[in-house]
């Protein structure tokens, strides 16, 4: 038999290459596995620090839930305070025939359930108030408690921003806000009011942003909005834009967003009235709205203790965000957003302490930094052509924002080292005259 010649002889197949458009790409994670990551890694950082800041404000909402299941009451009766000269209390807490704390008492009923267990425990085994067990306890719980606020907020963030663009954008913008901010400075530090008013603002964010939000969820960003306030009245500036956005895109159901605001707004009002005496409750003293605007303005953004820009300097994207907003397409409530950080600013920069008191950066601006970040989002298709470049200039400036809040922590707790007598945190008493001298900016 003849043999093949090499033209006769078999090639091997070669396999077949699918075009470039049916290669497969990875799957995108999951929004809620994300959601849950994120979730459990912000709070394993938050409290991993084992230090609890120290503050007077945040002290009556770390013991209210214990009042609430215990005692049936939103007094404070049965803790010990100290006294001052003439057995004066502390700023923080007022006796009007009972004692009462002199700030918002909506985080306290919220973060309520958490306290289930401990105040059981506490009860089951005779443990008073006094006991160090107790006073331990009481930490622990308003660091986790704080923690779990600013972690869900940053959670959530993440969900609702998955829905306007790619999940790694979605996760760098939520890392952003919750390790590169005073989220994590200040709002899961500490029982101030903060956490709650950056998770309103989140859980607002992802009702109005959703395609065609129902009847349902409508009510419940009115109760949202109602809770935000309670907690912290400045965040009128977000809820009464949210009304305006709903009379005029979802007008159909605008009494179930608002019926429960009302509500509220009596109850809340019955109980400043019946506790305080007056209808502001402990805010109403705080009447110094007479700074001039622009040097409370300029304080809040660029000064070197207090300034946003300073601290965040990635922030400088949602200034820009926010115009953009107005000259593209983008969700309506967006632009509302740009509004209500607009009003912040002006309602904050008008306060004769716009520097917030004793504390560590630019405290008053934490409760927008929701809106801000949506803002920055908004700013990075306009920031550059390419995402490449884009990603760059985020990176080099979250780099010089890292070096500048090193340098302005280092000096903060250099500075409380000094008035403490060279110990890493200040003196309970201290403490208490820097708190009194500053009572009223800190409340705010």
């Amino acid at each position: 038999m003849a043999a093949r010649t090499p033209s006769q002889a078999r090639l091997p197949r070669a396999r077949a290459v699918p075009p470039p458009s049916a290669v497969s790409q990875p799957a995108a994670p999951r929004a809620r596995t994300v959601a849950l990551l994120v979730f459990a890694g912000l709070l394993a950082i938050y409290v991993l620090n084992f230090r609890m800041m120290a503050s007077g404000d945040s002290i009556p909402t770390r013991l209210l839930p214990f009042s609430i299941l215990r005692e049936g009451n939103l007094d404070l009766d049965e803790f010990t305070w100290p006294t001052g000269p003439g057995g004066r209390l502390p700023y923080y807490v007022h006796p009007y025939g009972h004692i009462y704390s002199v700030s918002t008492i909506a985080t306290a009923l919220v973060i309520t359930p958490l306290y289930v267990l401990p105040a059981w425990w506490l009860a089951s085994n005779g443990i008073s108030y006094d006991d160090v067990r107790a006073r331990v306890l009481f930490v622990v719980m308003e660091r986790i408690s704080a923690a779990i606020l600013a972690a869900l907020s940053a959670a959530l963030l993440s969900v609702v921003l998955r829905r306007l663009t790619t999940w790694r954008w979605a996760l760098g913008l939520t890392l952003l806000y919750a390790l590169g901010t005073s989220t994590w400075s200040l709002a899961s530090q500490a029982l101030w009011p903060h956490a709650l008013a950056e998770l309103c603002l989140v859980v607002l964010c992802a009702i109005f942003l959703a395609p065609s939000p129902s009847r349902i969820a409508l009510a419940a960003a009115g109760l949202v909005s109602a809770i935000m306030v309670a907690n912290r009245p400045q965040m009128v500036v977000f809820a009464a834009p949210a009304l305006l956005f709903v009379w005029l895109h979802h007008r159909r159901h605008v009494v179930a967003f608002a019926a429960l605001p009302a509500i509220g707004a009596i109850l809340l009002l019955a109980y400043n009235q019946s506790t305080f005496q007056h209808l502001a409750g402990g805010y109403g003293s705080l009447d110094h709205f007479d700074a001039p605007l622009l040097t409370g303005i300029a304080g809040l953004v660029i000064s070197p203790n207090r300034g946003l820009l300073v601290y965040t300097p990635i922030m400088l994207f949602a200034f820009w965000g926010a115009v953009q907003v107005w000259r593209v397409e983008a969700p309506a409530w967006m632009r509302w957003l740009s509004i209500g950080v607009a009003l912040h600013v002006v309602v904050h920069g008008s306060f004769a302490e716009w520097w917030a008191g004793y504390t560590y950066g630019p405290r008053y601006f934490t409760d927008a930094l929701p809106a801000k970040a949506f803002s920055v989002y908004a700013s990075l298709p306009a920031a550059s052509g390419k995402p490449a470049r884009s990603m760059r200039s985020c990176s080099s400036v979250m780099a010089r924002m890292r070096s500048a809040s090193e340098i302005n922590c280092r000096l903060f707790f250099r500075s409380v080292a000094t008035l403490s007598g060279g110990s890493s945190m200040p003196s309970s008493r201290s403490t208490r005259r820097a708190s009194s001298e500053t009572s009223a900016p800190s409340r705010a």
